[in-house]
């Protein structure tokens, strides 16, 4: 696997609207296609065509089709850590049902808007690994404190495990059924079944 991480893949930031809306439309087009067919057919030409540019346009800001699927991760995580950052209040001041609604909706919503579930093969080559272990670790964060807030009486060992297994069992199921090409709804209903019936098991099995 080629290490892009001493090469640079971005030449310049867009200043002027014009050209952030030019680089906005390049990464639009970028994420339509990682959508539709994956990120190995990712061509800077094909960007560019479906992006309306000149490939020298694409070219004026990235330095080849890794730097816009490296940007295209960058964002996503952006999106995915705003989540966090966003909803953690709400999640605390819920009930345990609603606020693991929440988790998912929101966690949901965000996968598909930043096709995270195409992307995330990426994170690790572009050395961005770190960011999405930490996004998750915040997210287990998250699920301790409603699991200390609603379920008291389990142990901190069970709380722990409890909260790990849920968030990585979300994550695979979201991964699991995107790669199938589930809409949306069914995502958030299967990953909702799942975690409310590990926690069913951990009341039982912790109280």
């Amino acid at each position: 696997m080629a290490d892009f991480g001493n090469t640079p893949l971005r030449r310049k930031m867009p200043v002027q609207a014009r050209s952030r809306a030019r680089v906005d439309a390049i990464l639009q087009a970028t994420s339509e296609i990682v959508s539709e067919s994956g990120l190995t057919t990712v061509t800077t030409k094909r960007v560019a065509r479906r992006a309306g540019v000149s490939i020298g346009s694409v070219y004026q800001y990235f330095t080849s089709k890794e730097g816009l699927i490296s940007e295209l991760v960058a964002t996503a995580l952006d999106r995915l850590e705003e989540v966090i950052a966003t909803r953690s209040a709400a999640f605390s001041a819920s009930s345990l049902d609603e606020a693991v609604d929440m988790l998912i909706d929101d966690v949901t919503e965000a996968w598909d808007e930043t096709r995270w579930w195409r992307l995330s093969r990426a994170a690790e080559r572009f050395g961005m690994e770190p960011r999405y272990r930490a996004f998750v670790q915040s997210l287990e964060r998250i699920a301790r404190d409603l699991l200390m807030m609603h379920l008291p009486s389990i142990s901190e060992q069970t709380r722990r495990q409890t909260a790990r297994v849920l968030v990585n069992a979300i994550g695979a199921t979201l991964q699991a059924l995107s790669e199938d090409e589930a809409d949306k709804e069914t995502l958030k209903a299967t990953a909702g079944a799942l975690a409310r019936g590990y926690l069913n098991e951990a009341i039982v099995d912790g109280a």
